[in-house]
């Protein structure tokens, strides 16, 4: 049994994750932010 995918919905799918990170870093992320350690965090680590 052999699967054949034309190139189509590779480059679908290509273009789908490449817009939903291009979203995700470029709208979403839009404040620079450092990560924040706090006293319980290093218990928690432990």
């Amino acid at each position: 049994m052999t699967l054949e995918f034309g190139l189509l919905p590779w480059i679908g799918f290509l273009a789908f994750v490449l817009v939903m990170l291009g979203l995700d870093l470029g709208v979403f992320q839009r404040r620079a932010h450092s990560p924040q350690t706090s006293p319980r965090s290093y218990g928690e680590a432990a």
